[in-house]
């Protein structure tokens, strides 16, 4: 993504457009419209804060760093890893989240000490699925910035690449986060522009 948005602008479109979602809209968005879609997690307490997500979570910027495409389940889902910060100024420079990964691609590489175990196996393992890791002040500083894993439904989200991508967040409601559809992306487009 090079062309950035103004996240509260897109908020603002999203808070109009976001109730006008039918129930088959809202489950298409869920991606609990298909058999293995509707299978997918759902023994998850995050998979029933989905909808919840979709109508209170904001639109926010990430640094996705790493994509698989497995489908090995044959579930039609991409797996991600993603950096995530609240914080204002990476709403206005979300380009700059990639400093982040570089700094935590140098600490996996070059950090051995016992207490980061856990986070480098996290960070390492293709298995991990980290639900808002903090990351340690030798990568954030003070700052506060997260480590993420999401799914991604293929259908939904067609041009997903790695680096600056658009997601909805809302971390008291759920640690999952979901990646802003083509689709919603293409409303919120429209609705700037009057139609």
């Amino acid at each position: 993504m090079n062309n950035y948005y103004d996240l509260n602008l897109l908020n603002e479109r999203y808070n109009l457009i976001k109730y006008t979602f039918s129930k088959e809209k809202i489950k298409h968005l869920e991606s609990k419209d298909f058999k293995m879609g509707k299978l997918n997690g759902m023994f998850t307490f995050r998979y029933f804060k989905r909808k919840d997500l979709l109508l209170n979570g904001a639109i926010m910027y990430c640094y996705t760093y790493k994509i698989i495409d497995s489908d090995i389940d044959r579930y039609y889902f991409l797996d991600t890893w993603l950096i995530y910060s609240p914080l204002i100024k990476y709403r206005t420079t979300p380009q700059e989240l990639s400093k982040i990964y570089d700094k935590l691609d140098t600490f996996v590489t070059t950090n051995k000490q016992m207490k980061y175990k856990k986070l480098i196996n996290i960070i390492t393992n293709p298995l991990s699925e980290p639900r808002f890791i903090a990351l340690p002040k030798e990568i954030a500083g003070e700052e506060e910035i997260y480590l993420c894993y999401s799914q991604v439904n293929k259908s939904l989200n067609k041009d997903l690449d790695t680096g600056v991508n658009l997601i909805l967040v809302n971390k008291s409601i759920s640690k999952e986060i979901i990646y802003l559809s083509d689709e919603v992306l293409t409303l919120l487009k429209e609705n700037a522009n009057g139609n």
